[in-house]
């Protein structure tokens, strides 16, 4: 019997990742993860078939995992955050009846804490008082002037002027401020970090917090063999994990905290059973059966939802006290110089709940030269998914424009100063939007279906030709209750309820059935040191979660409402009295309530206005992806070869999509260029799903492989290559053009160089040096190896961008115009370019200017490139042969060996004081980590 009992090893657990159909129709688990470390050099899901054991240890702190972490130069200038990361658990298995029936069970332990912080804005002392003259930007009294926002008086309290400000300009009088802003901003802490040479609206305060990881995994498998022709297996495998993370102002939220991808609390628990069998039918013919279960769950809260925040701050309407959903804060963001962002920015409360049967069937029969294998798959999901794409508390933006000065005369840039801080001061959100739900019990359910055949024929001794065709249905979603959920036709402006009616349960979608794959690949030996491939193949895959599944019942109207109230002029806040006076503050009023429509005989009935939705075509297109490549290896010396080649694919009826219903850019109110507002009589959000963006790949490949052989390996490659595309999800500038932002996709790196390696350091018996070192200096000096992945990649690119006001209109990203290189001069700071303090030159009549007024600027999406990667992680690990049959493996690894400052992407906006200021890095400072083994 084996076994072995591990501490410290490193392990990335994927929580709620959905798996994709496999390729040829096997039963995926998403459990199973790779680099789990449990058994040496086995795959995971087959150690019950190969027989590694393990005992279980679960070690104290003295005998965890000890992780030694590096001063993020950027955000860590006291103490460094705590960084604790535990590993512990093994494995057992064997026979339990001889030669006929196996066991195995394995369990994995995670207890991490890993540390965050980040560089952040709040207001000053000053500032909260109202007087905001040390950000330089004038602003405008909204209650005053015209109703285009002309002829506005700039705020000025002269009661409060000072020698450098005699007028008192730009201050608020304290009796204008929103009592709700004020205590609000008596959650947030006081500013903590004072840089030399700073401008204001910089950042300005430092913060830290730890974030809380537990994992429980455990495994049970036993196999069968009935025979040398039958056998089966069944198993089941658990996860569960606690995720509990910070936010930068702790209980009143804000920014994420860099490094950690996430605030708030999650819950998740992934469960997989599998059962299958495998039969022999022939020497030639050889089919096995499976069938499996999924379910997965996940709950995600944040710290404030336990607590009515909103109303305690005095803003009425939104913390329902029957409903908890409702309560904690708002989300709030303040744009512009000196903004920054309050409540958590989680998709929370969230609650949702997936089942997936799963059956698939595989056949193989050898004939001659050819190896025939065919198969089938079928799937049933159903989700309930509860979420809170807009926070039930409510979403409130406060924008630069409400207090901005409308200047025709200045044709450049009609739209004059204006804070999102003075919006807030004062009370004046831009508009507001929350997610309301009564029902719980709507969920989705869609049928899948995927069948494979393919044939390797080995023509000649040098031509082998693999070809192959699948075809993939995913059937239309469709809510399982009837009278849950409901599709969306703009056209008409008509909601269809399923199952009520005559309207089917898929709500009129449609299923596309022509999802033909065919698969194409060539191998010829040239020589017998050359051999040359080349393939194409194309891949039909469902799309992005809530695209072509989980679109119709679970979180769609009128099963949960979307508020979306806007303004009525870029210039004025959300009113939520119609009464109200243009520009009176609306933050002390309680937003209308949700209305949930009783649901007509017919299944069907108009949108409402005010009620954000997507529209759903009838024919939603299935998005699919053509690859293609072709490789040239040769073996150049013993033991290595060197291949090149060129790969590529294309992306067709990718999920993308716009705002139909955006102001087009221009004069006047938002509602006279709304083009749904003339049609239909509505002012909210409609976006439009739809498959119609693309995206493309081309890449040259270099790959050098040394195997193992006289103390080291080496695998080196090279990658120079161009992802292009539209965006991620959504058009980001022009609603109506979207085109307009092809460009870099935004994980595009455009050179990236990876080498890899193995070494057995020449020390010890048999080797270089020390060769005959007795037993006892061998122990130490003997047997170590030298491993690691050291990687040198090219900038991410990033766009750049201005406040949008000067176009009039809302969802909708403005670029400047280009005039120059952006690389060149010093920034206002007086640091060069490429700097951590001054990547890009942001001043306007240097490299960018402004547009046109309501006209969109010629920069291009994703036209800069931030600073490059260069990580080396390595390790040094021995194995201690302690008995005959017992080995103690020590392992050291180092991550970010060289402790390089990797710097993320800059500010993007040029109108921000922070623009082309980099506040965080890109990757983790060095961490170094121990970890044991005990095998047997």
């Amino acid at each position: 019997m084996k076994g072995e009992i591990f501490t410290g090893q490193s392990v990335i657990a994927e929580k709620g990742v959905e798996p994709s159909p496999p390729r040829w129709g096997f039963i995926t688990n998403p459990l199973e993860q790779p680099g789990q470390g449990i058994c040496p050099d086995v795959p995971h899901g087959h150690r019950g078939l190969l027989g590694c054991n393990s005992a279980i240890l679960v070690p104290d702190q003295a005998r965890g995992n000890i992780r030694i972490p590096a001063r993020d130069p950027l955000t860590q200038f006291g103490s460094i955050p705590p960084l604790r990361w535990n590993q512990f658990g093994g494995s057992l298995g064997g026979p339990i009846r001889k030669d006929k029936i196996f066991g195995f069970f394995d369990y994995q332990g995670t207890r991490a804490r890993n540390g965050g912080s980040i560089q952040t804005y709040v207001p000053t002392q000053a500032e909260r008082a109202g007087d905001l003259s040390d950000l330089g930007v004038p602003i405008y009294d909204p209650t005053t002037g015209n109703a285009d926002g002309t002829g506005r008086t700039q705020f000025s309290d002269p009661t409060r002027a000072t020698a450098a400000n005699p007028q008192g300009q730009n201050i608020i009088p304290q009796n204008r401020i929103s009592q709700q802003a004020t205590n609000l901003l008596n959650l947030l802490p006081m500013p903590n970090f004072f840089p030399p040479g700073a401008l204001p609206g910089s950042n300005n305060f430092i913060t830290s917090g730890v974030q809380q990881f537990d994992v429980n995994q455990f495994d049970v498998r036993v196999d069968h063999y009935l025979s040398d022709k039958l056998r089966y297996f069944g198993r089941y495998s658990y996860g569960g994990y606690y995720l509990n993370t910070p936010a930068a102002f702790k209980t009143a939220g804000g920014p994420q905290l860099n490094g950690l991808s996430f605030e708030g609390i999650s819950d998740a628990r992934n469960q997989n059973g599998l059962g299958g069998l495998s039969y022999n039918l022939s020497s030639s013919l050889l089919a096995d059966v499976r069938f499996g279960v999924t379910k997965y769950r996940v709950f995600v809260s944040s710290p404030d939802a336990a607590t009515q925040l909103a109303t305690t701050v005095g803003i009425p309407g939104l913390n329902d006290p029957n409903r908890p959903d409702t309560w904690g804060l708002p989300d709030l963001t303040i744009n512009g110089s000196g903004g920054f962002l309050m409540g958590y920015q989680c998709n929370c409360p969230l609650n949702e709940q997936d089942l997936e049967y799963q059956g698939a069937t595989n056949w193989t029969r050898l004939y001659k030269n050819h190896t025939f294998k065919w198969g089938a798959d079928i799937r049933r999901r159903q989700n309930k998914r509860l979420p809170s794409d807009q926070h039930r508390a409510g979403v409130y933006p406060f924008n630069d424009s409400v207090t901005a000065l409308n200047d025709p005369t200045n044709l450049n840039n009609p739209v004059v100063g204006g804070l999102g801080l003075a919006s807030f001061l004062l009370g004046d959100p831009s508009s507001f939007s929350r997610f309301a739900q009564i029902s719980t019990t709507q969920q989705d359910v869609q049928w899948s279906m995927y069948y494979y055949a393919e044939d390797t024929w080995r023509i000649t001794p040098k031509l082998t030709l693999n070809y192959g065709l699948r075809w993939d249905t995913w059937f239309a979603d469709e809510s399982l209750n009837s009278g849950q959920g409901g599709r969306y036709d703009v056209t008409t402006n008509t909601v269809f309820i399923p199952g009520v009616g005559g309207v089917s349960q898929s709500g009129g979608v449609n299923t596309q059935y022509h999802n033909f794959s065919p698969r194409l690949g060539i191998a010829y030996s040239l020589d017998p040191k050359t051999v040359i491939r080349t393939g194409y193949g194309r891949s039909y895959f469902p799309g992005t979660f809530g695209w072509t599944f989980n679109d119709l019942a679970a979180d769609v109207y009128p099963s949960i409402v979307s508020q979306s109230i806007p303004s009525a002029s870029t210039f004025f806040p959300v009113e939520f009295n119609p009464s109200a006076a243009p520009g009176t503050p609306s933050f002390g009023t309680a937003p209308p309530a949700a209305v949930f429509p009783a649901i007509p005989s017919t299944g069907r009935f108009p949108l409402p206005n005010g009620i954000g939705v997507s529209n759903i075509p009838t024919n939603q297109k299935i998005p699919y992806v053509d690859s293609y490549n072709l490789t040239v290896e040769r073996a150049v010396f013993r033991d290595a070869t060197l291949s090149l080649g060129y790969v590529g694919n294309v992306g067709r009826h990718l999920n993308d999509g716009w705002n139909l219903n955006a102001p087009v850019p221009g004069p006047g109110s938002f509602t006279s260029r709304q083009p749904l507002f003339a049609e239909f009589g509505l002012t909210q959000d409609i976006f439009n799903k739809c498959n119609c963006a693309s995206s493309s790949y081309n890449a040259l490949q270099a790959k050098f492989t040394k195997r193992f052989s006289r103390n080291y390996s080496v695998l080196a490659s090279y990658t120079w290559s161009k992802t292009l595309d539209f965006g991620e999800f959504g058009t980001e500038s022009n609603q109506y053009n979207y085109r307009v932002d092809r460009g870099p996709a935004v994980f595009d790196r455009a050179s990236i160089f990876t080498i890899g390696h193995t070494v057995a350091l020449p020390f010890g018996r048999g080797q270089r040096f020390a060769s005959d070192a007795g037993r006892v200096l061998n122990a130490f000096i003997g047997g170590w190896e030298w491993s690691g992945i050291t990687s040198v990649e090219s900038g991410l690119p990033f766009s750049v961008l201005m406040n949008n006001t000067s176009l009039n209109t809302f969802d909708m990203n403005l670029r400047p115009d280009r005039i120059g290189n952006p690389f060149s001069g010093t920034c206002a700071n007086g640091a060069h370019t490429q700097t951590q303090t001054c990547w890009f030159n942001p001043t306007l009549g240097v490299a960018f200017a402004d547009p046109a007024p309501f006209a969109f600027g010629d920069t291009s999406r994703n036209s800069l490139r931030g600073p490059g990667l260069f990580t080396a992680d390595w390790a040094l690990h021995k194995t201690f042969q302690l008995t005959e049959m017992l080995k103690l493996q020590f392992r050291w690894e180092v991550f970010n060996a060289f402790n390089r400052i990797n710097l993320q992407n800059p500010d993007n906006n040029i109108n921000d004081a922070k623009a082309g200021f980099i506040s965080d890095i890109a990757a983790p400072m060095r961490n170094q980590q121990f970890g044991l083994r005990l095998t047997w």
